[in-house]
């Protein structure tokens, strides 16, 4: 890949991770008793911020290609680990709402 493309293409997953960040945080200070919700994706955004970082350094913080693909790795596994995570909390949710809708209906 062209390595402009390349850097451009980096600096917009940076650009778009901090502003992730900033509106996740907004969020938590607008509905500050979930703020327990914005954990898990503001770590995962400050990792992929991190890492952009390091790759916009010139020497790459000293890591080696094969480290920084192992970083790279680590990042897609924690993000898959966040969907899959949010699915597992979606679908819980969803089967303790179902469950308290049928003992209210049978209660009536």
């Amino acid at each position: 890949m062209d390595s402009y493309l390349l850097s451009h293409l980096r600096a917009l997953i940076f650009l778009i991770s901090a502003l992730g960040v900033v509106l996740f945080i907004a969020w938590a200070n607008k509905h500050r008793e979930q703020w327990l919700y914005v954990v898990a994706p503001v770590t995962w955004l400050g990792h992929i911020i991190i890492f952009q970082l390091c790759l916009f350094t010139p020497s790459h913080c000293g890591l080696t290609a094969t480290q920084l693909n192992i970083w790279s790795s680590a990042i897609r596994l924690q993000g898959v680990i966040l969907v899959v995570g949010c699915s597992m909390i979606l679908l819980l949710e969803l089967l303790i709402f179902q469950k308290w809708t049928i003992d209210r209906t049978l209660k009536q």
